[in-house]
């Protein structure tokens, strides 16, 4: 009978406690539920604006690409350049834009876009090889040769594991500075090919680097300095 009484007694008071929460949660409810409400939906209003402004973002980014890419002349490219300067499509657009101005032999202009695509931290490292390396073909072509041979041999350095263009590069160095007479830095640049290039057979600067090799110690360029 007590333990009855005791349980009669424990239920009671857990519908109690239970009645109260409830109560104080309705109380709760009933002053603050505007308050919530404007919370949450302050919530969605932050992260839709969130995933607009993100979804903007990416369409402006295709438009531009878009707009790089349909450009075919020097002006139309200039023009959509300087209007999507920070697009991610920009680099491949300057490199375009500096071969059209290769082929109107307006090396001067095309060493401006290939300079900002080398200096672009975010540009793919093949591009940014590909820009030095014709940065130094057009400063050749200016006529700057000593200039030309140091950036041609500052790209091979740069290059990494780009062998196709650390020979191309190294081998520009080589044969400008043996026509500038300067054999022993001529040499080294050909060391500097035999010693990265492992498949000589694929690349064809080894055996031009080669010939020019054996002329440089012939003395065919002055005595070696």
């Amino acid at each position: 009978m007590s333990n009855q009484v005791t349980d009669k007694k424990i239920n009671n008071g857990m519908g109690e406690a239970l009645f109260s929460d409830r109560e104080r949660f309705e109380m709760w409810f009933t002053e603050n539920w505007k308050k919530t409400a404007f919370i949450a939906l302050g919530v969605v209003v932050v992260f839709s604006a969130a995933f607009g402004i993100a979804g903007h973002i990416k369409a402006k980014r295709i438009a531009g690409a878009a707009e790089l890419s349909a450009a075919t002349t020097i002006d139309t490219l200039k023009a959509a350049l300087k209007k999507n300067s920070d697009n991610p499509a920009s680099s491949i657009a300057r490199l375009r834009l500096a071969n059209m101005l290769f082929d109107a032999e307006k090396y001067t202009d095309a060493i401006e876009y290939l300079n900002a695509i080398a200096a672009d931290k975010n540009a793919d490292q093949m591009l940014v090889n590909t820009a030095k390396l014709n940065i130094a073909k057009a400063l050749e072509l200016s006529g700057k040769l000593e200039e030309s041979a140091d950036a041609f041999s500052k790209c091979a350095a740069a290059s990494g594991d780009n062998m196709s263009i650390k020979a191309e590069a190294a081998f520009g160095a080589a044969r400008l500075y043996a026509k500038l007479g300067k054999t022993a830095k001529a040499l080294a640049e050909i060391n500097n090919i035999k010693s990265s290039v492992k498949d000589a057979m694929m690349n064809p600067y080894v055996a031009e680097a080669a010939s020019l090799e054996v002329a440089i110690l012939n003395k065919e360029y002055g005595k070696i300095q």
